[in-house]
């Protein structure tokens, strides 16, 4: 349960398991061209499912946060701190719905369904056009390298926060860790 100290179970869930889901898609996405030729569209389609899959967690996610409490910043962060953390995670939820859904169009536009896991299609969001193809593929690219930017920026703030500030900010988060 969310307290005032920590982040509950569900909250956890939701952070790690999305937070890791979209690492493992931004590595998949950047080393794709890497992959054998052979392979590409099996690990396409698994990469669509996923992306599917982290949109549906992802709006999961906002509903909970909506619907329930959260840890406030902790007092000693500076007022900079508690508006770039807001700044940070308002922009990390944004793309955790605009990543998945620019490659959900993407492949709409380009006339591919995105066939969930091998359990069926789930319907495009749009008829084929080339035009709009390539403007989702380089919104996709775009988003996915704020994405990163982003990430970069969150994973250093928990750990200075952690091993220069020594306060509880990370270990509010971190599973089955004891807050101070």
């Amino acid at each position: 349960m969310t307290s005032e100290q920590r982040y509950g179970a569900v909250a956890k869930f939701f952070h790690w398991t999305i937070g890791l889901g979209i690492i493992f898609m931004l590595g998949f996405g950047l080393y794709f061209d890497t992959f054998e030729v052979s392979n590409r569209g099996v690990l396409i389609g698994w990469h669509k499912s996923i992306g599917i899959t982290i949109l549906a967690l992802a709006a999961l996610r906002i509903l909970w946060r909506l619907t329930h409490k959260y840890p406030k910043a902790l007092d000693t962060h500076s007022n900079a701190e508690k508006i770039g953390s807001r700044v940070a995670h308002f922009v990390l939820y944004g793309l955790m719905i605009l990543l998945p859904l620019s490659g959900w169009y993407m492949s709409s536009a380009a006339g591919y369904p995105v066939n969930l896991f091998g359990w069926g299609e789930i319907p495009s969001l749009m008829e084929k056009s080339k035009e709009w193809g390539s403007f989702f593929n380089q919104s996709h690219e775009i988003l996915a390298y704020i994405c990163i930017a982003i990430i970069a920026l969150h994973f250093a703030g928990a750990l200075k926060h952690h091993y220069f500030d020594k306060d509880n900010t990370l270990r509010r988060m971190w599973p089955f860790a004891k807050v101070k």
